[in-house]
């Protein structure tokens, strides 16, 4: 229920009340990497995040959309949101096949 209830927040105004969280993006065709955001006065950064060594959990940089859901929601650290984002259009030939926006919020913080 949560994950309805939170799939109709607006991703951009609800990201933009944190100061980090982590993010799933595609990284190549069916392919998607896990990243950690963090917002500071000089804009939004990003760095690949490869999991919780600690618990035993290894998120390469090529897992399919389940794969990396799953790894990050057992990995996360509580209280930080995931974000999922996809790319605004599949078509490589399109310039816009670059950009990516959060589309879902898959846990909130």
């Amino acid at each position: 229920m949560l994950n309805e209830i939170t799939k109709k927040i607006n991703c951009e105004e609800y990201l933009n009340s944190l100061d980090c969280w982590y993010g799933i993006r595609p990284n190549g065709d069916s392919y998607y990497t896990v990243y950690w955001f963090v917002k500071d006065s000089d804009g939004i950064s990003s760095i690949p995040y490869t999991g919780d060594y600690e618990k035993g959990i290894r998120i390469g940089g090529f897992e399919t959309k389940e794969n990396a859901i799953n790894k990050i929601k057992t990995s996360a650290t509580q209280g930080r949101a995931i974000v999922l984002y996809e790319r605004d259009s599949q078509d490589i030939e399109n310039e816009l096949y670059f950009s990516l926006s959060p589309k879902e919020i898959i846990k909130a913080a």
